[in-house]
């Protein structure tokens, strides 16, 4: 059953009226994947960390350990204020996972620059660039871990 509120009575109590209708006579308005209109899109997408973080859940890093990823998209957010320290990270979408997004630690954040700085020099989008990686989790003498970038 889907629930409309139809309107509001003089004691703001809300009406509501239960249907039985099928997802596809549901008008757009009322559908649940489109409950972000445009000016709340674009709220979102200016109080984000990132545009690329807006309509899109996150993946953790160790869900992509060992897999081949294109990347489709990257963004930096620079001098983001974590634990009272500006840090700057990357954001990456890959077309493996368009509907979700991943942080990047210091690593993947100098290859989104270098992406970018190419990108702009060659006028050419970063999705049309076809770039393949894979990230591997590596382990240091003194036990502390790090993901590295792999290109393939």
């Amino acid at each position: 059953m889907i629930a409309y509120i139809f309107g509001v009575s003089h004691d703001l109590k809300v009406l509501i009226i239960l249907i039985n209708v099928p997802l596809g006579t549901v008008p757009k308005r009322h559908r649940k994947e489109n409950t972000m209109n445009k000016y709340s899109k674009l709220l979102a997408e200016q109080h984000s960390l990132s545009r690329l973080c807006v309509d899109r859940e996150k993946l953790a890093t160790d869900e992509i350990l060992g897999i081949e990823l294109t990347i489709q998209d990257v963004d930096v957010a620079k001098d983001v204020i974590i634990d009272g320290e500006a840090t700057t990270f990357s954001v990456y979408v890959f077309k493996e996972f368009p509907d979700k997004y991943v942080y990047g630690g210091m690593k993947l954040t100098a290859v989104a620059e270098s992406l970018m700085e190419i990108s702009a020099k060659d006028r050419i989008s970063v999705d049309k660039m076809d770039v393949h990686i894979m990230l591997k989790q590596v382990q240091l003498k003194n036990k502390n871990t790090f993901t590295d970038v792999q290109f393939l």
